[in-house]
């Protein structure tokens, strides 16, 4: 009785975390050339943990004798946690991958397991908030639409809209050769 008390104890005091970093953010954001970027910050630490959850506990039915007596148990009880585990280990993956880079000429999203992807300021027609979220939208009809989970938000803006507004201030420039 002890024994399950603890682990549902530590299974909600696991969640608790994961769900407090799923919402973490910080002001300012700046990506290795020291220009403005969005990326997700708490959410790559909160998702390690709940898929350590799950593998942590598709093991521990693994060595349960009780799901060998029928195969549906086992099956059900641990290969699909552990499944489940690898399918938040690969989405960790992409969010501690995931970039929206604000250059001098050019918004750049780049993140696992997609290629790069390159928007020009020049092309930039407006910028509008959907509820927690921020949709950017260019001449060409495309839209980039940026979850209101991403780190460095308000920066972001802040130097979008002073790049955009016709005072072109230079901000960092990726070095040649890069």
């Amino acid at each position: 009785m002890l024994k399950e008390a603890v682990i549902s104890g530590l299974a909600a005091f696991l969640a608790a975390a994961a769900l407090g970093l799923a919402v973490w953010r910080r002001a300012r954001e700046v990506d290795d050339w020291g220009n403005p970027c969005m990326r997700f910050f708490g959410p790559r630490f909160g998702t390690p943990i709940a898929g350590f959850f799950f593998l942590a506990l598709g093991l521990y039915e693994l060595n349960a004798p009780a799901n060998y007596r029928d195969s549906g148990s086992l099956l059900f009880f641990a290969y699909v946690p552990v499944a489940i585990a690898f399918a938040i280990f690969a989405l960790s993956m992409a969010f501690a991958t995931y970039r929206v880079s604000l250059r001098i000429d050019a918004i750049e999203k780049a993140g696992w397991p997609f290629s790069a992807r390159s928007y020009p300021l020049e092309d930039f027609k407006a910028m509008e908030e959907r509820g927690q979220n921020i949709v950017l939208s260019f001449i060409d009809g495309r839209e980039l639409k940026l979850s209101g989970l991403l780190s460095g938000r308000a920066y972001f803006v802040a130097r979008l809209t002073a790049l955009t507004s016709g005072s072109r201030r230079p901000a960092s420039h990726r070095p040649a050769g890069r």
